[in-house]
């Protein structure tokens, strides 16, 4: 599972754990759900949100949406001609 993080230049990553090489998004693979409550990776999400252009609302309410690789197109496209 990959966590993505937009505008990832606001975000603390004294541990380097952010990967990928795009100027917009970086992203940190997770082996399971679980290790989102990891220091590190709870450290990540918070300065994420401390830097956010667009607050978060303070009464928790919203989603999270954790989204598997599985029904892609990837791969699925078809050659022209």
């Amino acid at each position: 599972m990959d966590l993505y993080f937009n505008q990832w230049r606001q975000v603390e990553d004294p541990k380097r754990l952010l990967q990928g090489t795009g100027k917009a998004v970086r992203f940190l693979t997770l082996e399971s759900a679980r290790r989102v409550s990891h220091p590190d990776v709870e450290a990540l999400i918070a300065s994420a949100v401390a830097g956010a252009k667009v607050p978060l609302a303070r009464d928790g309410r919203g989603r999270l949406v954790f989204r598997t690789g599985a029904g892609s197109a990837k791969g699925k496209r078809t050659k022209k001609g």
